[in-house]
């Protein structure tokens, strides 16, 4: 199939399209990967930051090894591949680009010698990376309501990622503000001068304040950040906590556009 024929059809028909595991890394027991290879083509919504079935492909080096990631997926759970960063980085510079998480489920049951284990259950697999949304208002639990409240939010990027078996994430908050303008997650701000980013997270953790294309340019420990920036771009924020001896992603926020 031609994708931006089917990128085509889905958006003219309201719908929103995410290209899913665009980095997916093999392994010797797990050598078939499903990467999104495709990227010249136009009008996508986004790209799938973090695929959390995927993560743990690579680690499957051997059989001994699977039986510890079959057990113990918590100790091989550190975030989204460096190389999806970087291309998010790169499209957002190129255009608006909403990143969103996925728990790519399947309890798919697996078997190494007498070894029986269902791997990452659903009751498991979907509280542990999601997508959390922004409304301007709650849920009324009437279909084309909730379902218009959930399409605008997506579309606009008012959304984060969360690996929230680390901690619950809600309550994140990620502004900018310049002059008498407030612009939250997948929002437009346009800053003459000085543009003040402000963060707020429910933990303490390690934030970083990336530039796309320029990285790092701000950073704290805590539960929040105060940074000014002068520079035009798409910003996001990054929380990791250290956790079974090791920096594991927390929080992904989805960008907001400085413009001058």
């Amino acid at each position: 199939a031609d994708p931006q024929r089917l990128i085509d059809a889905v958006r003219a028909q309201g719908g929103l399209t995410f290209f899913a595991h665009p980095i997916e890394k093999a392994s010797p027991l797990i050598p078939d990967t499903y990467p999104w290879t495709v990227w010249d083509v136009e009008g996508f919504t986004g790209i799938e930051l973090w695929n959390f079935m995927s993560e743990f492909r690579p680690h499957a080096s051997s059989k001994a090894k699977a039986i510890l990631v079959g057990f113990f997926p918590q100790w091989f759970t550190t975030g989204p591949y460096a190389e999806t960063l970087a291309k998010w980085d790169e499209l957002l510079q190129e255009r608006p680009t909403v990143a969103i998480g996925g728990p790519d489920a399947h309890a798919r049951v697996y078997n190494i010698g007498p070894i029986r284990r269902r791997f990452l259950p659903y009751e498991d697999c979907f509280r542990a990376v999601t997508t959390h949304i922004l409304t301007p208002a709650p849920f009324a639990h009437e279909w084309e309501h909730d379902r218009a409240l959930v399409y605008q939010a997506l579309s606009a990027g008012r959304a984060w990622v969360a690996y929230d078996r680390l901690h619950p994430s809600e309550g994140f908050r990620f502004r900018a503000r310049a002059g008498e303008q407030v612009a939250q997650m997948g929002d437009h701000i346009n800053a003459a001068g000085s543009c003040i980013f402000e963060v707020e997270l429910p933990a303490a953790a390690h934030i970083r304040l990336v530039r796309a294309g320029a990285g790092v340019v701000a950073e704290a420990h805590g539960r929040r950040l105060e940074a000014a920036v002068h520079e035009p771009g798409a910003y996001r924020v990054e929380a990791w906590k250290r956790r079974w001896l090791k920096p594991r992603g927390w929080i992904f926020s989805n960008a907001i556009y400085v413009t001058t």
